[in-house]
């Protein structure tokens, strides 16, 4: 399906239930996904989302077998609770727009998704929401970005095979049941830090890290160089508002951050023998 230019939302259940759409190209008019739009479809990849996108609905592609999602547009600012119920989802990127990740009881946004491996959470945020990865089964690392001052109310709950979470020392609250069904989790966190003070109440491993300032080409700053940021950086060239350590991304040393960075990421990234100043 191609939708028309001239639509600017994606109403109320508009291809709930369609089980023949796979996949389907929005135009970058839309600023809404509504409530349930895609919900129970058999949708399954989304190349690109609407660039102007600034709202997804509650439950908006829960139930789906939904597998990927390219790139989250940097203009988003909500995504509603049960938005990516019970997906397909391996991976994925959320940007620093995001400001409200909205909870929903007793499933939350990313909850039940069994296959998701990575995500990169936004540092917008200020809280993990009740419920957020419950029963994300094979999600085995997560950092929690700064500036984040709570995790809630069994907000990991069945995260089996959960071994490691970075906490800053910014979080100030961890609710009891964060953890529930987490056996395998060891937490990293700052020495002296609160995460450091439940880890030992609830007789949770913990080892003391402290974040790198950065890492040169990880713009991210998720410690890892590939695709993110060179995605990242093709943004900022591009004049989108997204937020990214420029030091990080001026690997050439010159003081700018330009098209010479882009091409010398990209050279890295497909293996050529470059280095970074």
């Amino acid at each position: 399906i191609t939708v028309s230019n001239s639509v600017t939302d994606i109403t109320y259940a508009a291809f709930a239930d369609c089980n023949n759409l796979e996949t389907i190209n929005m135009p970058n008019t839309i600023t809404s996904i509504g409530d349930y739009a895609f919900a129970d479809s058999n949708i399954k990849n989304l190349e690109e989302l609407p660039k102007e996108l600034k709202t997804i609905g509650s439950a908006a592609f829960a139930n789906t077998q939904l597998q990927k999602v390219t790139e989250i547009p940097a203009n988003l600012e909500e995504m509603g609770s049960r938005s990516f119920y019970n997906t397909q989802l391996e991976t994925l990127f959320i940007p620093n727009t995001v400001a409200d990740i909205v909870y929903g009881y007793p499933d939350s946004v990313f909850a039940n998704n069994i296959n998701l491996k990575n995500i990169t959470l936004p540092n917008s945020l200020t809280n993990i929401p009740f419920y957020m990865f419950e029963g994300c089964e094979n999600l085995t690392e997560i950092e929690i970005p700064d500036g984040i001052y709570s995790i809630e109310y069994s907000a990991f709950y069945g995260c089996e095979n959960l071994e490691k979470i970075v906490i800053p020392s910014s979080v100030e609250s961890i609710d009891y049941s964060s953890f529930i069904g987490c056996d395998k989790l060891t937490i990293y966190a700052p020495e002296g830090s609160y995460a450091q003070t439940y880890a030992n109440n609830h007789g949770i491993p913990f080892v003391v890290y402290e974040k790198p300032p950065y890492v040169v080409g990880d713009l991210s700053g998720d410690e890892k160089i590939n695709n993110k940021d060179l995605g990242l950086l093709m943004q900022k060239l591009n004049g989108w508002d997204v937020a990214i350590n420029e030091d990080a991304a001026d690997v050439n040393a010159d003081g700018k951050v330009n098209n010479k960075d882009y091409g010398l990421l990209m050279q890295y990234l497909n293996g050529w023998d470059v280095e970074f100043k």
